[in-house]
């Protein structure tokens, strides 16, 4: 009689299953694991670099930052010259006027700033762990202080720093999203 006595192959059963399973999963996640540590020393490495960079333009900055007051005075001096002629005009009015024009340009606190929060982010980073809110916080930080450098500044060539700066401050963010 047909399909009387059938033969099957019988299923493994969960003793026999599981523990190939949990081999599979066990290395899966061992791989995911390396895969996730190997791009965080990498993301590690290249914020490093982007913040070296970023101290780079800092250091221009700072490097500028004496003539930016000169610069202005110089100025101010040559339109009171065109505007006033063969006129007289009080040296120590003239003087008091550059001072308070100098006070006005004057951003040594931002970058005196600048450089704290570089050297938390580098610790940040050092120290590993959960980063990611206290990176982006700092990066708010520079990007804040690099604001007020270029409003203060009113020279081009500072601005053009802070432009760089901004870039390199956008840059760093974009990254930190991939950080936990």
């Amino acid at each position: 009689m047909p399909d009387v006595v059938r033969v099957r192959e019988a299923e493994p059963g969960d003793d026999v299953v599981w523990p190939l399973v949990r081999k599979s999963l066990a290395d899966a996640l061992g791989a995911n694991c390396a895969m996730r540590q190997e791009e965080g020393r990498t993301l590690k490495a290249d914020l490093a670099a982007r913040m070296t960079s970023l101290g780079e333009v800092v250091a221009r900055v700072e490097a500028l930052s004496p003539g930016v007051s000169r610069k202005h005075a110089e100025a101010l001096r040559k339109r009171i010259d065109q505007l006033v002629g063969d006129a007289k005009v009080s040296e120590e009015r003239l003087v008091s006027e550059i001072a308070v024009m100098a006070d006005r340009l004057d951003f040594t606190e931002e970058l005196t700033r600048l450089r704290s929060h570089e050297s938390q982010f580098n610790a940040t980073l050092s120290n590993g762990g959960e980063v990611s809110k206290k990176l982006t916080y700092l990066l708010q930080e520079i990007h804040r202080e690099a604001t007020t450098i270029g409003s203060k500044a009113s020279d081009s060539e500072v601005i053009q720093q802070v432009v760089v700066l901004k870039e390199e401050t956008e840059k760093i963010r974009e990254q930190i999203q991939n950080v936990e």
